[in-house]
């Protein structure tokens, strides 16, 4: 075997390692995002019912459009029309989140237009898992026009990423057999082409 067939079969399954390892990230990553979308959705869809709710509750038939801003990954604001007493809002975000298995740590802030304020926030634990979880709502620009309620989302990307634990480790696990493999051909490559270095020169030598 000479030195060209060598980087050819080496070159090969370098690049077929590479692949096979790419591969594997960019089905988790898609998978990953598929998920988060579906969840974002699942989301928008629930605090839309819950506005709904709101407006019959006032005796307002009437629909808002597009009241739902999703500000951040896990960040959402609802526009309604008139002031709400908290326990309500919080008992038909509960029931909705629910209805989808959206089993999240969330907290929500109420905005009143006329103090130009949040006017209460809670944290809710729909998942008793999470009870020593603090959050960290970000900043929130208010538009005041209207009044409005946000729910934020602390450990929705942590929650997300456990499904995918077994993905992840078996691309770490893919990643590791990967370097060892490519160490393994290199020390290989270097041996053969030592011995081939040897040959040469006996070959030299009985000419």
């Amino acid at each position: 075997m000479n030195r060209s067939t060598i980087r050819f079969v080496i070159g090969l399954s370098v690049m077929l390692l590479i692949g096979l390892v790419s591969t594997q990230i960019y089905w988790v990553r898609n998978a990953y995002q598929l998920q988060e979308s579906q969840i974002n959705y699942d989301i928008t869809q629930a605090l839309k019912r819950v506005a709904q709710q709101i407006l019959l509750a006032n005796s307002d038939s009437t629909q808002l459009y597009d009241p739902i801003e999703q500000v951040t990954p896990n960040l959402f604001k609802v526009r309604i029309r008139e002031t709400i007493q908290p326990y309500y809002l919080e008992t038909l975000l509960a029931n909705e989140f629910k209805k989808e298995e959206i089993n999240l740590l969330f907290e929500y802030h109420l905005y009143d237009c006329f103090n130009d304020s949040v006017v209460f926030k809670k944290l809710v634990q729909l998942d008793q898992q999470n009870n020593k979880f603090e959050s960290k709502t970000p900043e929130m620009n208010w538009d005041n026009d209207a009044h409005y309620f946000s729910v934020f989302f602390p450990n929705k990307k942590s929650k997300l990423l456990e499904q995918f634990d077994f993905w992840i480790i078996s691309s770490v696990i893919l990643l590791f057999i990967v370097l060892f493999f490519g160490y393994t051909i290199w020390k290989v490559k270097l041996l053969v082409e030592f011995h081939l270095s040897i040959e040469t020169q006996m070959k030299q030598r009985s000419m």
